[in-house]
């Protein structure tokens, strides 16, 4: 799964050309974007990114209802929804 940053670049790719430089997405030596409306749009995309919470269902412990291997597999998919909603740059509510 892409991380925030490769999802934005190629967002940006097909919205913004830099007649300068010719490479919209092209970074300076501080590691920021040149073009300062990629620069700009980057803070948003970031911001937006933030600006989201989510708060999963809490991990489930074996008893009469569910077998072991049914805690295990909704325990391992509510830990890979984890991984993968911070991975996009949203915040997972503990």
């Amino acid at each position: 799964m892409p991380d925030i940053r490769e999802e934005f670049e190629k967002w940006a790719a097909s919205h913004f050309i830099d007649v300068g430089s010719g490479n919209p997405l092209k970074k300076g030596p501080n590691g920021h974007y040149g073009f300062y409306v990629v620069a700009t749009a980057w803070k948003s995309w970031q911001a937006s990114r933030a600006a989201l919470r989510v708060e999963l269902p809490a991990k489930r412990s074996y008893s009469m209802y569910a077998t072991k291997h049914e805690c295990h597999a909704f325990n391992d998919a509510i830990e890979k929804a984890n991984e993968a909603l911070q991975q996009a740059g949203i915040e997972v509510k503990q």
